[in-house]
């Protein structure tokens, strides 16, 4: 609302205008929902986006992309600030891979890895490229994941079923084999058809114990592996 002012500097009345804005909020809260979206499934992937306007100095970047590179939450992020980050051996994959998803139009995946600002610890990531063919200016849009979190949970697993072999042939060599060793021992020293109780007792008592701990073993392998 404006006043309208006489050339005698009189109020002579008010102009109002009124323009609808609902689908401008509703804009507004879509982009709200998406952004909160967007950060809650950053937080549960561990990962970080990003966008590149193609010859844009500038790059948008997520509060996540710039938590897992140890970045200011204000920090103004450069093409060359993310390259900065990238493992020295892995620049050229990473250069090349954003090269050819604008040149190509087409989706790309690399795995490589970043340094972070402060710590300068080492990530291993899954990196997502993609483009907006539909823009005036091809935008690339990428996804980085860190990794770090599901290689040492497959290195743990594979430790765990490395230690269950060691723990295996443990239980083979040391008990299970020697008392068949020491049966066929007993069995071996007795002359055909001579009849010697004793020592088909112990060997008896010999290949029963083995069972028993075969029996044993494999059960042990079912508790842990199958239930």
């Amino acid at each position: 609302k404006t006043p309208v002012i006489s050339e005698q500097n009189e109020v002579l009345g008010i102009v109002g205008i009124s323009r609808d804005i609902t689908s401008k909020r509703e804009q507004e809260e879509q982009l709200r929902r998406n952004a909160l979206l967007l950060n809650q499934s950053e937080f549960l992937t561990n990962s970080g986006s990003f966008e590149i306007k193609k010859g844009d100095h500038l790059i948008q970047s997520s509060s996540h992309l710039k938590n897992m590179l140890e970045l200011e939450a204000d920090f103004i992020f450069t093409f060359e600030d993310l390259m900065d980050h990238i493992y020295e051996a892995d620049k050229y994959i990473f250069q090349e891979a954003i090269k050819d998803t604008y040149i190509f139009n087409r989706k790309n995946s690399i795995d490589h890895r970043v340094i972070t600002q402060k710590s300068k610890k080492v990530i291993s990531c899954h990196t997502t490229l993609n483009v907006d063919p539909n823009a005036n200016t091809p935008i690339v849009f990428g996804t980085i994941v860190d990794m770090n979190e599901e290689r040492e949970n497959q290195q743990a697993i594979l430790d765990t079923q490395e230690n269950e072999r060691k723990a295996l042939a443990a239980n083979l060599h040391d008990s299970l084999i020697q008392k068949l060793v020491a049966a066929n021992m007993y069995i071996s020293s007795l002359e055909e058809g001579k009849h010697d109780s004793e020592k088909l007792a112990v060997a008896k008592d010999l290949i029963n114990s083995s069972i028993d701990e075969t029996r044993r073993i494999t059960r042990n392998l079912s508790l842990r592996n199958v239930e």
